[in-house]
């Protein structure tokens, strides 16, 4: 699980900055309706952090209490985490 973890968040942290450059390059809005009441609350940079750190969060404490009891399940959620993540960050490449 603890490579899962380090390649989970280094995968956030491409799609924080390709979101942010997207955002700020493209005046976009941003899809996600969660992710959205952060920038418009706290700013692109901030805001986007927040939310981001919040869900790195919330993903990696349930995966602790919940790898205790079915340790496979939660990398297989990890591994889809990071594919999801990765495609989501990478979109925004279409857009430059």
């Amino acid at each position: 699980m603890t490579k899962q973890v380090i390649y989970y968040a280094i995968a956030n942290a491409i799609d924080y900055c390709l979101t942010c450059m997207g955002l700020a390059v493209n005046k976009q809005v941003e899809g996600n309706p969660l992710a959205a009441c952060a920038i418009r609350k706290w700013g692109l940079i901030n805001g986007l952090f927040y939310y981001k750190l919040i869900m790195l969060s919330i993903v990696i404490g349930v995966g602790v209490i919940v790898y205790r009891k079915y340790p496979r399940l939660v990398n297989w959620i990890l591994n889809v985490g990071i594919f999801l993540t990765l495609i989501g960050g990478l979109l925004w490449l279409w857009e430059f």
